[in-house]
């Protein structure tokens, strides 16, 4: 799968936010419509062409505009097929309490970036992830914090993990920090097993390592290769405001 790595990766760092127009960034309408596949829609405004792409999911429609999306935008136009690239596309509903969709795209070997949305907050469009795997959400007990896990293939054979939580109200990324160490939680690092929400403001991560042991018997087992014995080790997180 061809896939224009230099430009958009470039637009991955431009800033934080991926939208900064006065567009909305997504519009949620019913619709009975029967279709099951995204499509890229064009209006002609005031002279300028304006592009969204529909996506109907259970009795709605989802409205990307992509004057509002400006890193989905560069990354359709350095594709040299955009419409397969739409196809490919997942749109999830993560959250239906909040109505938080997660737009899945630019896949390569089942590893792919990730935008994170919402019908009532104008003007923002988070990319959460990229070249990664979604592995689930976890609420925390009020509802108002979200924590999402994304892992990549590892050597070691365990994907390592990344943990981004988000302030719904606020709609703004936190910081996840270690409450022993102090330190922020840097991603893709180490496996993490488990998450959970302690109480609003604290996570609760299992952390597994490998510990090589060697066989039990020597004189037949090829000392080459040696047994793995998995441990786990519990941390605790504050999750706070930048």
């Amino acid at each position: 799968m061809l896939r224009k790595i230099l430009l958009f990766t470039t637009l991955l760092f431009v800033s934080a936010s991926c939208s900064n127009t006065e567009e909305p960034a997504i519009i949620k309408q019913e619709s009975t419509s029967s279709g099951t596949q995204p499509e890229l829609i064009e209006e002609e405004q005031e002279d300028e062409k304006i592009e969204f792409i529909e996506f109907p999911l259970d009795n709605e429609q989802i409205t990307i505009n992509l004057q509002a999306v400006p890193i989905l935008k560069g990354y359709l136009a350095a594709a040299e097929q955009p419409n397969e690239k739409i196809e490919e596309m997942e749109l999830m509903l993560i959250h239906p309490e909040k109505n938080i969709y997660l737009l899945e795209f630019s896949c390569v070997n089942q590893q792919c970036s990730y935008l994170l949305l919402n019908p009532s907050e104008d003007n923002k469009a988070f990319l959460l992830a990229d070249l990664a795997m979604y592995e689930g959400i976890e609420s925390s007990p009020d509802g108002n914090r979200i924590v999402f896990r994304f892992a990549r293939d590892h050597t070691s054979g365990l994907p390592v993990a990344d943990l981004i939580a988000i302030d719904i109200p606020k709609w703004t990324k936190l910081s996840i920090t270690d409450t022993e160490g102090n330190k922020e939680l840097s991603g893709y690092n180490q496996p993490i097993q488990e998450v959970e929400w302690v109480n609003n403001e604290q996570l609760r991560a299992d952390f597994p390592s490998l510990k090589q042991q060697p066989p039990a018997d020597q004189s037949s087992v090829d000392t080459s290769g040696s047994e793995q014995q998995q441990e786990t080790q519990t941390r605790i997180f504050q999750v706070t405001m930048k």
